[in-house]
């Protein structure tokens, strides 16, 4: 299955969806026009597994 990286405004944050019951997330704020990234959440138990790459690569490509 693919993972997408959603933007999920209403919460501030981007979303990897891992499975049904987990997401990987990168929480903002914006500031003059400008988003700042402040946290970054992967589940513990699948540490190590690439997610937060994913996460990373995925959101920046939206923010190009």
């Amino acid at each position: 299955m693919p993972h997408r990286v959603l933007d999920n405004p209403q919460n501030c944050r981007f979303e990897l969806s891992i499975d049904a019951d987990a997401i990987a997330a990168a929480y903002y704020r914006m500031e003059a026009g400008v988003l700042v990234l402040i946290h970054t959440e992967v589940p513990f138990e699948y540490s190590g597994a690439g997610f937060a790459t994913k996460l990373a690569n995925g959101l920046f490509a939206i923010l190009r």
